[in-house]
């Protein structure tokens, strides 16, 4: 059975250095989650998975990941990305992004993104880093992906 979203989503506002209410491996930066109140799982609701779309402006291939080992979300991410004619590179054991929360609380997630770049939150970190054809990999990948 799957977990309520009761189960799934929490809303952290403790203000406690220990609560779940960073995003893990990115510096701390804050996020807040809310709970939705809902009787039927999100299996019930047609939820097929969480990506983030995270760094996905850099690089020349997209970074694939999964939050452990190679598991279902990320084979159908790389076989979106195939579809829609994006190299990758897959990654695991990625646990930087929003995804891991979901992946964490029994949910499937996947990354896009992460392509090293030295800029990364710094001033240099600035739009015309941005490539529009890995931008338009990420969003192809994506809607291969829902479809």
């Amino acid at each position: 059975m799957s977990p309520s979203p009761e189960e799934i989503v929490r809303h952290h506002d403790t203000g406690r250095p220990d609560a779940d209410s960073r995003v893990p491996g990115q510096g701390g930066e804050p996020y807040e989650l809310r709970v939705v109140e809902h009787d039927t799982t999100w299996a019930a609701q047609g939820l097929r998975g969480m990506v983030s779309l995270d760094r996905v402006g850099v690089g020349e291939r997209l970074v694939v990941s999964s939050a452990g080992a190679p598991d279902r979300m990320r084979a159908e991410l790389l076989a979106a990305a195939e579809r829609a004619g994006a190299g990758t590179d897959p990654m695991t054991e990625d646990r930087a992004s929003d995804h891991w929360s979901f992946v964490r609380d029994g949910l499937p997630g996947g990354r896009l993104g992460s392509a090293p770049y030295v800029g990364y939150h710094s001033p240099d970190d600035v739009p015309s880093v941005v490539d529009p054809a890995q931008v338009a990999r990420a969003a192809r990948t994506v809607v291969a992906w829902l479809r």
